[in-house]
């Protein structure tokens, strides 16, 4: 299974785990559920979706980013390309090149799109101006069966690689391809498998399958923090529980994206069938739930990457990446109280 895709089949989504279910949460994660069952869940409704147009259909959107202007970019990595869209919904553009296989979106330098390509074998960083690739360099080599996540900022591009071994790596990179720091981090696939964010000169390190991520405030020259998220309330924290005392296989996948916006984290908190993000603060502690208008079961359903640009004081725009039966971006606007 190609390495971009491969996250997608980790662990145990909501609707698919075994039924048998174990009773006990962790200490911390009941009073994480008191916490979010004290506070009332504001409602989003979308009111833009993004599909495509004719011929040229989303399909599985896997990448979501918003630029300065609110359009929206999606990296599709079953059609190996990335997707312009207006802010109306109309699409711009899509467009490839020969080896831009399971396009991720990385972030911006400047007005320039970085795109993170895990290929078969060898990754690379491209960056891209309007749809040109004007320039490309290979990143750490790493053995297949890798999952590789990436993102940028204005002065260095990060690569975190997570093995099918005990140990997994996280490269700083300058914009020309040179490592300038490696850090190697322990433990299982299901400890680390996730996105990387930055925050200012801030990097963080996602795991999907737990409620926490690994902080570095000064790129990777800095000391790392475990930052836990105070508040993250889910059915599957049994699951986790039991396989942290060794009586399950796989973790349960708790989240499959968060995105740093304006002042706060937005976590999709995945439900078989319907759209919940928990906004934290920077330091961990959940603020508020925002939940999809008439939320309702829905297995075909899988909120897969979140992008957020504070358009205004407290007002939020919000773009949502979603695989179901018909591939879609879903636009929301939130204003926090």
């Amino acid at each position: 299974m190609p390495v971009i895709l491969a996250f997608m089949c980790a662990g145990c989504l909501p609707s698919s785990c075994h039924r048998i279910e174990p009773r006990d949460i962790a200490p911390q994660d009941s009073l994480s559920r008191e916490l979010a069952q004290s506070l009332t869940p504001d409602t989003i409704m979308s009111h833009t979706a993004y599909t495509g147009s004719a011929d040229q259909m989303l399909e599985w959107p896997r990448t979501v980013l918003l630029d300065d202007e609110g359009r929206v970019y999606v990296g599709d990595t079953k059609r190996h390309s990335i997707f312009t869209f207006e802010t109306d919904g109309t699409l711009k553009y899509e467009f490839s090149w020969p080896d831009a296989r399971f396009p991720y979106l990385a972030g911006w330098r400047s007005d320039t799109l970085v795109v993170f390509t895990p290929g078969e074998s060898q990754a690379s960083m491209n960056y891209v101006v309007d749809t040109v690739r004007v320039r490309a360099f290979d990143t750490p080599s790493v053995q297949r069966g890798t999952l590789q996540y990436a993102t940028v900022t204005s002065s260095s591009a990060f690569v975190k690689a997570v093995t099918q071994a005990d140990t997994h790596f996280v490269w700083q990179l300058n914009h020309h391809g040179e490592i300038h720091a490696e850090v190697r981090l322990s433990g299982t696939s299901w400890d680390h498998a996730g996105f990387l964010r930055t925050n200012e000169q801030s990097l963080f390190s996602l795991t999907g399958f737990f409620p926490r991520m690994i902080h570095w405030k000064d790129g990777l020259g800095g000391a790392l923090e475990q930052v836990r998220l105070s508040g993250f309330d889910s059915p599957m924290l049994r699951r986790t529980w039991a396989y942290s005392q060794g009586s399950g296989r796989n973790a349960p996948l708790l989240t499959s994206s968060a995105v740093w916006g304006g002042e706060y984290w937005f976590v999709l908190n995945l439900r078989p069938g319907w759209l919940r993000v928990d906004v934290y603060a920077a330091d961990g502690a959940l603020q508020n739930i925002l939940i999809e208008e008439d939320p309702s079961y829905l297995k075909q359903f899988y909120p897969i990457d979140i992008a957020v640009r504070e358009v205004a004081d407290s007002v939020y725009d919000m773009v949502v990446a979603l695989v179901a039966d018909v591939p879609v971006v879903r636009r929301y606007t939130w204003t926090a109280k």
